[in-house]
């Protein structure tokens, strides 16, 4: 746990040295996303369009955030750099990630099944069918979270291997893979710290869209008695439809750039320590 504690003095560092690179970071990584969820929308070539745009947009991340940890300056070449000399690496460790998260759905599937037809048995076994019912759910959440926690923490290493370490595609999972094997307890406090870092900002960003939002029929009923009450209205509807949208995409940012600097510090203090 040492070491995930360790690691959150690289965002310290990296603000405090160059507050440049994590804004750039932070805007690198929302863009990655965003672009990538708008763009799967559009049926196939949509899809297809945001896998590099996803890829080359955290590779790049990653890049320029390892570059302004160890020299405290913010460089943008050396994310086009690494998009220009190592884009194939990037969509293969793409690929690789989608691999290994549909292995983790087919093992959850296969528990899931193995855990009906256990719960099935029981339940003409037993007075009780109650039990046989709560206690299978129990363990399927509990299955869930492990299945998901542990492809998480090898999943969350590709990009930074191939970006950081250079690795090609299939050498990243091995880098992944080797990272959780020496630091099993690192890694799984890392996980978690991580997760707050990149979710904490979305849900509070959330919770104050909700609560603004149930003050809505309050000012809805000041504003009828202006004279234009129906211009009023329909301004600060727009107002507030870019409010919403700059406290999330804000809150995107500023996660990413957190996740994404945690992280480099974290892998490269277990890659080159």
């Amino acid at each position: 746990m040492g070491p995930a504690l360790d690691s959150l003095h690289g965002i310290r560092r990296i603000a405090h040295r160059t507050p440049a690179t994590l804004a750039a970071v932070g805007v690198l990584g929302m863009i990655a996303l965003v672009a990538s969820a708008v763009t799967s929308v559009a049926p196939i070539l949509g899809w297809l369009l945001g896998i590099p745009v996803l890829a080359f947009g955290l590779g790049a991340a990653y890049a320029v955030t390892d570059h302004g940890l160890f020299t405290g300056a913010l460089s943008t070449e050396v994310g086009v750099d690494l998009v220009r000399e190592r884009w194939l690496s990037l969509l293969g460790a793409y690929a690789l990630l989608v691999v290994l998260w549909l292995t983790a759905l087919v093992v959850l599937f296969a528990l899931i099944l193995v855990l009906v037809i256990a719960g099935a048995l029981v339940s003409s076994a037993v007075d009780l069918p109650e039990i046989a019912t709560v206690v299978p759910f129990g363990l399927l959440l509990i299955m869930f979270g492990g299945v998901y926690f542990c492809s998480a923490m090898v999943t969350q290493f590709l990009f930074p291997a191939v970006a950081i370490n250079g690795d090609p595609a299939v050498d990243a999972v091995k880098s992944a893979i080797r990272v959780v094997r020496d630091a099993p307890a690192s890694v799984a406090g890392f996980t978690v710290i991580r997760v707050a870092l990149e979710y904490g900002l979305i849900v509070v960003g959330l919770a104050v869209i909700v609560a603004v939002g149930a003050l809505d029929p309050l000012i809805t009923d000041v504003l009828a008695g202006a004279a234009d009450p129906g211009f009023l209205v329909e301004a600060v509807d727009i107002v507030g439809v870019l409010a919403v949208l700059t406290v999330l995409l804000s809150s995107v940012a500023i996660g990413q750039a957190l996740r994404i600097t945690y992280t480099t510090a974290f892998f490269t203090g277990e890659i080159r320590g």
